[in-house]
Parts: structure tokens; sequence; C-alpha cells
């Protein structure tokens, strides 16, 4: 009985015990919070306790040497500062603790311990720090256009990429563009370490240039090296985007290629695609005691397709991604369905080592299989 008793009370000093909830937008364990010097900031450190709660929050900040102090208390609806403190400090219930007219000295860790009737029941913490700007590898934002163009929403696209940033940063920040005529463009994407823009047909000629856009008010002392704040003028015109174009329509050729050659050799003895446009699309149907048959089931996902092009020892590249239908998509199967109701993980060896729950023979012919292990190159 006394054991239970002290398992209770211990259980008991727990948040899940007590009755108070934080303020809306509270900051996790080690949230970031980004200032410069001069500013104010905001903890939203505050509860809201019930009637029966005598509720205590006890501040305090460590600096990055590791030397640590109690920066203010609330007791008894009374906010009270060490007269030794040197931060402006204030409190109120409905926003949290702030600290006015920031010093250098004032960034580093601050925690606030929840004291519930004389009890510790809960302490969280977060960095106060100041940002930190972008960065290349010589301080300078480089612009040049990528040797490749790209294909996307229906058309060849040539790209300009503005970096390259070795950091991003702790500040929020975004890449835009300035065209020849002056108008300025988000980046489409970001990838690796640039900012990419695509350019739209017909192609506007000109120089392009790049710049930092910084957001936040925080970012303005995260001191960026001027060299950094504009980029250097490419000059874009018909002839340096044939060039990319005709880069791509010859690694395009190059993969077709590749791709046909794999096809030549395709073979299974237990799998292959019928009734498809292409040799790598079709109806999916396998081997079962040297009779072909279809493959039919109700419940179908991508990684059934990543098995199948598998079996057909298709070297494929990620950016491939399979597809897998169901229907008559590759014309209805006048074979009988040897395989229904089949799941895959997507690293089997084989499709015949995936989960096969039922034998297909009475399954709905509308259910039969179709895979598309190369959607990017099947054309209508």
């Amino acid at each position: 009985m006394m054991v239970s008793a002290f398992m209770i009370l211990v259980v008991c000093f727990l948040p899940a015990c007590y009755g108070y909830t934080w303020l809306s937008g509270a900051p996790y364990n080690g949230s970031t919070y980004y200032s410069c010097v001069g500013d104010s900031v905001t903890f939203p450190w505050a509860i809201i306790p019930i009637a029966s709660e005598r509720a205590e929050l006890e501040w305090s900040f460590r600096d990055n040497d590791g030397n640590s102090e109690v920066i203010a208390t609330y007791l008894n609806d009374e906010f009270l500062v060490p007269h030794s403190s040197q931060r402006t400090l204030t409190f109120a219930g409905s926003v949290g603790l702030i600290i006015s007219n920031l010093k250098h000295e004032d960034f580093g860790e601050y925690s606030v311990r929840v004291i519930i009737n004389g009890f510790i029941t809960e302490t969280r913490y977060a960095y106060l720090r100041q940002p930190d700007p972008p960065r290349t590898d010589d301080d300078r934002l480089h612009a040049r256009m990528l040797p490749n163009a790209i294909f996307s929403s229906g058309e060849w696209q040539v790209q300009l990429a503005c970096g390259s940033f070795s950091s991003r940063g702790s500040s929020s920040f975004s890449v835009k563009w300035k065209t020849p005529l002056g108008q300025i463009l988000d980046s489409d994407i970001s990838a690796d370490h640039d900012y990419i823009l695509k350019l739209n047909n017909p192609l506007e000629e000109g120089n392009y240039s790049c710049f930092i856009d910084l957001h936040e008010p925080a970012a303005r002392c995260a001191h960026v090296p001027p060299t950094m704040l504009v980029s250097n003028e490419i000059h874009v015109d018909e002839c340096s985007a044939q060039r990319a174009l005709f880069s791509s329509a010859k690694r395009e050729i190059q993969e077709i290629t590749s791709i046909f050659q794999q096809f030549v050799n395709l073979e299974s003895d237990t799998v292959r695609l019928a009734g498809g446009s292409r040799p790598w699309n079709g109806r999916l149907e396998v081997k079962v005691n040297d009779t072909w048959g279809a493959v039919c089931s109700s419940n179908y996902y991508s990684s059934l397709a990543l098995v199948v092009c598998r079996s057909l020892r298709l070297k494929r590249d990620a950016s491939y991604s399979p597809q897998v239908s169901i229907g008559t998509t590759y014309g209805t199967s006048t074979l009988p369905a040897h395989i229904g109701y089949i799941t895959c993980n997507g690293d089997e060896d084989s499709i015949f080592d995936c989960s096969i729950t039922y034998n297909g023979q009475s399954c709905y012919r509308y259910y039969d299989i179709g895979v598309d292990c190369l959607p990017r190159f099947t054309l209508n």
C-alpha cells in the first residue's frame, strides 16, 4: 500500500497530473529565435493554471560560456526581477516574457520552470541568436545559364541558376531575378546549392541578374556581404538558348537509345507486358504451370510496378517512376487470371515474392493490371 501511494505521488509530479495549459504559441524545447542588438524579443512562455493550482514561473539564462543565472520570477501575480539584472524585462500573462533593447550579452539559452504547488513540473528552453547570413564559397553571388534545358509545362525551357550557396544561413530570404526589361521574377525552384529560373517562350533576350531578397526584420543584421546582394549579369540570346536546347536534345536521345538497347534484350521466363503501345508498357501477364495468364487486383500500388519492371530486368533510373493502372487501358485480356489481390512492398525481386491472397480465377476482368515502366517515354 505504501509502494502504491509512493508511485502515485511520483507519477503526479508529471505535467499531465496538473490542469494548467500553456499559452498558445509557447515554443518547444530547442526552438531558436533570431533578433538583432537593440531589438525586442518575446518568449510566449506563460501558463493558464486552474483555480486549485498555485503557479510560479522562474526564468533563467545561460550564456555561451555556460554561466547560468535566474533572471526573473512570477509568483502571486507579481513579476520579480533581481536588482542586479542588466536586462529590460517585462511580463504579461497574455503575451509572455519580453526582453527589450537587446545587447550582445543577451544572446544565449533561455529557459523557464513551471512550479505548481511547490513542485517543479516542467522545464522548457529556447535559444536566442543573431541571424547568420547565406554564404557562397567566395562571398559572391553568381548567375549562369545551365548547360541543359528542361522539359516543363509542355515545352522546353532554358534555365538560369543563381548561387552557388555553401550555406543558406538562418535568415529567411529568397532569390529574385531582374529581366532585361526590368521585371522582377521569383525563382521557380531551389535545387542543390542554386535557385533556378525557368525562362518562358518566347525568350526575352538581354541581360539577367539575380539578387537576395531578405524577408524577416532580423535579417537586416545578418551582415550579408555587399558582393552577395546582387549577382553578375548574364547575357541570354537565341544563340545561347539553342546551345542549351541542343545539349538537352542530345542527352535525351542518348537516354532513349540506352532504354531501347535494354528492351532489345528484355526478357523474362515468367513475366511479360502485352497490348501496350511500347515494349515497356502493357497488361501484366505471368506464366504459371507453363501457361500464360493475366493478373487482376482491386488494390494496386506503385510498389507493384517497381517489382514488375525489376522482374523484366530493366535498369531503371529513379526519375522514370513506373506507373500501375487497372482496367482496359491496354485492352481486355482473353487469358485466364492467374493472380489476384497482389500486394508488394517494392523491394521484392519478383512478383511471385509478393503477397498473393487470391488465385484470380473468378476475378472481374475490369481489374486487369497494367504497368508502364517508362511513362516519361510513352508518347501518345
